[in-house]
């Protein structure tokens, strides 16, 4: 109910009212301090980029921000690949700052892309939704020169990139030069869905979402092209609207039957949950590990 005329806040999206929501969606002042977060992920990126054999900033297709990082073994032939999209609300961030997501896949035998995306405002949400579906695509196409299995091809992704990997679920791969049964598996990791609570929250000042927009990017009111293993996973110590999105996006394709599985990471908050992650005795961790490595000897 508003309460216009009243004195009393209206509400914008669900049952918030403005502060209110632009609370419950600014996921770093949720957490406080994020520098020790991005400290590290600093540190063990550059750790993993000084041990482990890489190609940096592979070239996937002509516009700003289209390039990629691969991280291999030189004698891998036909290994799983496993392609991350990092976070950062879609307008910071960079591909370097998490290398550090490659080295466990590659220590037991994986081949692991980083790609980076276009960034808001100079690009919208469309931009970067085409941009990240080429990526994979390019992945496909090169995955046998890389030492990879094209036909083993797992994607994950944390914050907005929880949403590209929602968003890539839907592609018709036919129109990207792919096959449908492109990807094999995806975990999406504290993620938004429905992208109404973006547009109507201070966050819009970047994304620069209209209505159409909004409705067209919202996992939450689509489905996946296809039923493969899902992991949507997201920490306890999120925002309850954080919560409540993951959940309700799980239950929605649960009930049409989809293989999902929804996994809420105790003791973690938006940032750590990717130690969680990348810890494959951890439920999320092994989650991992079983779509990566499925039917494989690693």
């Amino acid at each position: 109910m508003n309460f216009k005329g009243h004195g009393m806040p209206q509400h914008v999206y669900r049952n918030l009212d403005q502060a209110e929501l632009d609370r419950e969606y600014n996921a770093a002042a949720h957490v406080g301090d994020t520098r020790p977060y991005f400290d590290d992920y600093n540190a063990r990126s550059a750790a993993a980029r000084a041990s482990l054999l890489f190609s940096p900033d592979v070239p996937y297709g002509g516009e700003e921000g289209e390039t990629l990082d691969i991280f291999f073994q030189s004698r891998s032939c036909g290994a799983p690949v496993h392609i991350f999209f990092h976070g950062g609300g879609y307008r910071s961030q960079d591909k370097y700052n998490f290398s550090f997501v490659a080295g466990p896949l590659v220590e037991r035998g994986a081949v692991v892309v980083i790609p980076n995306y276009g960034l808001c405002p100079a690009v919208g949400l469309d931009d970067i939704v085409a941009q990240t579906r080429r990526s994979i695509a390019w992945v496909y196409r090169h995955a046998r020169i890389m030492g990879g299995d094209p036909n083993a091809i797992t994607i994950s992704g944390h914050s907005a990139g929880a949403h590209i990997v929602a968003r890539a679920l839907e592609a018709c791969w036919d129109d990207h030069g792919a096959p449908d049964d492109v990807i094999k598996a995806a975990i999406s990791l504290s993620g938004i869905y429905d992208q109404e609570a973006r547009r109507l929250s201070f966050l819009n000042q970047y994304l620069r979402l209209d209505q159409a927009q909004s409705l067209r990017n919202s996992s939450m009111f689509r489905t996946p092209r296809r039923r493969v293993p899902y992991v949507i996973a997201v920490a306890e110590h999120e925002t309850g609207e954080y919560i409540r999105q993951s959940r309700d996006y799980a239950q929605a394709l649960q009930g049409k039957s989809y293989d999902v599985s929804y996994l809420q990471v105790q003791g973690k908050n938006h940032y750590n949950i990717l130690d969680a992650f990348l810890d494959f005795s951890h439920p999320l961790g092994h989650a991992l590990h079983e779509q990566v490595f499925r039917g494989s000897r690693a």
